[in-house]
């Protein structure tokens, strides 16, 4: 069981521009596992700011066009000490977790963690409790 559950917004805009859900999960499965560093596997480059979250603990849930698509473990968090082109850091997540699902709308997450988020821009913080309830109601691609 995760400590932490993290909603992480994808921007659509600029970084998965003109892409379609399908194609942006096939960059979770394809592309995300084989991305590496000396700080780890499965780097998640990040252009603003990064996220607080318990590293090793966290699940990652990928919001993109106001629903979550994937998922994953978060293993590290990192600052550069100076960007790399437009990026300021990297999340890195666990290849093995990296999860893609049929798009679970804002609706259905605020029923499954009795919250009442709105989907934007805001890293939401769900409760770990119900991460089960979340685990068993998805229906994953891979």
């Amino acid at each position: 069981m995760s400590t932490m559950i993290r909603i992480l917004p994808m921007d659509k805009d600029n970084e998965f521009k003109d892409m379609k859900t399908s194609e942006v999960q096939r960059f979770f499965i394809n592309d995300l596992p084989t991305r590496e560093d000396t700080n780890g596997e499965g780097k998640y480059l990040y252009k603003k700011q990064g996220i607080k979250a318990d590293e090793g603990s966290t699940l990652i849930l990928f919001q993109f066009d106001n629903q979550i698509i994937a998922c994953a473990n978060l293993t590290k968090v990192t600052k550069f000490k100076e960007a790399e082109g437009n990026y300021n850091g990297a999340l890195y997540f666990e290849p093995s977790s990296i999860r893609i699902f049929d798009p679970v709308d804002n609706k259905t997450i605020n029923k499954i963690f009795h919250s009442s988020i709105q989907f934007g821009q805001t890293k939401h913080h769900l409760p770990t409790e119900y991460e089960e309830d979340l685990l068993k109601e998805i229906n994953y691609l891979k």
